[in-house]
């Protein structure tokens, strides 16, 4: 006798609500020495081979203060963060793996200690 009635969880379709697009790279800064956040724009970019993208403010706090900064917006990869804000010394990261989804990119959070020159 047949089982009627009974469905497979997998075979329904993912809902891919349409939101707002996601960065590969999601970056705050820290001071590496007090270990407070950083504030304001850190410049810097991303790299992927021959792809580049640059840091932009993606995120701010109550005050209207930038708290994040995000590139590579829907792309999945293999990344080189660099960064350089003044007073600092330069910021790299390599190996940064972001992989996607059904829904889209997988955004990867980094806190990076920046160390005072």
């Amino acid at each position: 006798m047949p089982l009627l009635g009974l469905t497979c969880p997998f075979s329904d379709p993912v809902d891919c609500t349409l939101g707002d697009p996601k960065f590969a790279i999601e970056a705050s800064f820290h001071d590496a020495v007090s270990r407070e956040r950083l504030t304001g724009l850190t410049p810097g970019m991303i790299q992927d081979g021959a792809y580049q993208d640059s840091l932009r403010a993606s995120a701010g706090d109550g005050d209207g203060l930038v708290v994040q900064m995000a590139a590579g917006l829907e792309r999945g990869g293999t990344y080189r963060l660099t960064a350089k804000r003044d007073g600092y010394q330069p910021y790299s990261r390599t190996g940064i793996r972001v992989g996607s989804g059904e829904c889209g990119v997988i955004p990867v959070g980094i806190e990076a200690q920046l160390r005072p020159e």
